[in-house]
């Protein structure tokens, strides 16, 4: 697994509470995690959504396999099949939302493969416990 991205095609990806479609191609991003998400307490149910755009680097990049990972342990697993996928034309994907279940503290991880290529981490974010202002 590789932890660097860059050149994969992958550009903005935003962990949040929530990503609404609206009409003329406009996405409404909610509760954006700038860090990390703190929670007042465990156990904490935190629910996830995540916001990507994705930049093909080959036609053939058109299957992309999202696992949402909890510490090291796959909660979720989406598969998405990009149907008009063009050269030069960001592809935005909506991760639907998923509610985790944190015990204790932890991180949260997207990680990504596009087809048979290695997997990549996408983002990491930690759950931790702390005064919420």
């Amino acid at each position: 697994m590789t932890d660097d991205p860059v050149g994969s095609g992958f550009r903005n990806v935003l962990l949040c509470d929530d990503v609404r479609k609206e009409i003329g191609n406009k996405r409404t991003i909610v509760g954006v995690f700038s860090g990390d998400i703190i929670v007042s307490s465990v156990p904490a149910v935190v629910p996830l959504a995540a916001y990507i755009e994705f930049m093909p680097t080959s036609l053939d990049d058109n299957e992309i396999e999202f696992r949402f990972l909890v510490g090291n342990k796959p909660i979720a697993t989406l598969k998405a099949t990009l149907n008009d996928l063009q050269m030069g034309v960001v592809a935005v994907l909506e991760l639907p939302k998923i509610v985790i279940h944190a015990t204790q503290p932890t991180e949260v991880s997207i990680d990504a493969q596009i087809k048979n290529r290695p997997v990549q981490r996408l983002m990491t974010k930690k759950i931790l416990v702390g005064p919420i202002s």
